[in-house]
């Protein structure tokens, strides 16, 4: 059962990138405001690897200390593209199925360069069954793909 939520969750996001779904939120600072009582901001990061690329997704977020409902508070990318050689469009896909409708982050211009860039900003959900997706962008061969399911619980 775990498996088939983890193929769906993946199929999600690649679907949601080919139809156009979502949109990347630009870099901008944003202020912060305090959550419920009780709240922690803490942040994951998740990464997967293909062809000698390696996407890294970091999602900060806050959830009340009785595990209930997170604010996701950014969400940032980096790619390092090794020693490869690509430009920078790179596609990069947040998918949150936690949400009604599915919210999705998502970029086609994502940038190699090793550094952290911002996909998205805040939303509420409760951190079950989410997913990433990083297609590389390689020059003058097929683009690398990778992505992993990553629940914040």
């Amino acid at each position: 059962m775990v498996n088939v939520r983890k193929r769906l969750a993946l199929a999600a996001v690649v679907m949601a990138m080919g139809a156009g779904l979502g949109t990347a939120v630009p870099a901008q600072a944003e202020q912060t405001s305090a959550l419920a009582e009780s709240t922690r901001s803490e942040g994951y990061t998740y990464s997967c690897s293909k062809g000698g690329f390696t996407g890294s997704l970091y999602v900060n977020f806050s959830r009340k200390s009785n595990g209930g409902i997170y604010r996701i508070n950014w969400l940032q990318y980096r790619i390092n593209k090794g020693r490869n050689h690509g430009g920078n469009h790179a596609n990069v896909a947040w998918w949150d199925g936690s949400t009604a409708p599915a919210t999705v982050r998502k970029t086609s211009n994502g940038i190699q360069d090793n550094r952290w860039h911002r996909l998205s900003g805040r939303y509420y959900s409760s951190g079950y069954s989410s997913s990433f997706t990083f297609i590389f962008d390689k020059s003058r061969a097929s683009d690398p793909r990778c992505g992993k399911v990553a629940n914040l619980r």
